[in-house]
């Protein structure tokens, strides 16, 4: 008995399916990074009432630009998981059998677990803290609220400078190539290479 052949109309029906998943496929991923991308402009919002609540307990100043991640999450209770950008794609984990050996990243490592593998062999990981932002040394809680307080650069800690160290590889689509900002009065924006210049990075001390 020989093979059926596919007809018009089913030919038609499986090209339909075929266009009507990759559209769901298509949906569902900008949903889902819709929804991402919402939680990280709230994230970075959260930071400045972070900022604005050290300020009110130390005299009306920020932290130490050399050391304000620590001090954000030692005393305003910063969750360090908000100072991290998954798209600038640096390595969340670290993992290794050899709890004494050094991994060549520049930020600490905080111990997440240990357990055995199939083969009996004892792993330790770890959680790599990054930070994706740098602080301008230029902003004190009087500023002008549209001097730049936080801006998108790649992985460290406790960073600090300006326009010089702006990375645009922290979030970055076909049509969309810039970096985020946090503003002194709170507000969240995204830039593009040619309006770093333009911000206002605030008068130098």
């Amino acid at each position: 008995m020989g093979k059926r052949r596919v007809t018009r109309t089913e030919f038609f029906v499986l090209i339909a399916s075929i266009v009507c998943l990759t559209l769901l496929i298509g949906w569902l991923y900008r949903v889902k990074r819709s929804a991402y991308l919402i939680k990280y402009r709230n994230d970075i919002k959260n930071l400045q009432l972070a900022f604005q609540q050290y300020a009110a307990e130390f005299d009306g100043h920020y932290p130490s630009a050399d050391t304000w991640c620590d001090s954000l999450i030692k005393y305003a209770g910063v969750n360090s998981e908000h100072l991290v950008s998954s798209w600038a794609g640096d390595p969340m984990f670290y993992d290794t059998t050899d709890p004494c050996a050094e991994p060549n990243f520049p930020v600490q490592l905080r111990f997440l677990r240990e357990y055995d593998d199939s083969q009996g062999k004892h792993h330790y990981t770890f959680i790599v803290q990054w930070c994706h932002f740098a602080l301008n040394p230029n902003v004190e809680p009087d500023s002008s609220g549209d001097v730049v307080l936080l801006f998108s650069t790649q992985g460290g800690w406790n960073q600090c400078g300006g326009p010089e160290i702006f990375s645009t590889e922290n979030y970055r689509e076909i049509d969309h190539v810039g970096g985020y900002v946090l503003l002194n009065n709170g507000d969240v924006k995204f830039i593009k290479p040619k309006d770093i210049d333009k911000l206002n990075w605030g008068k130098k001390p």
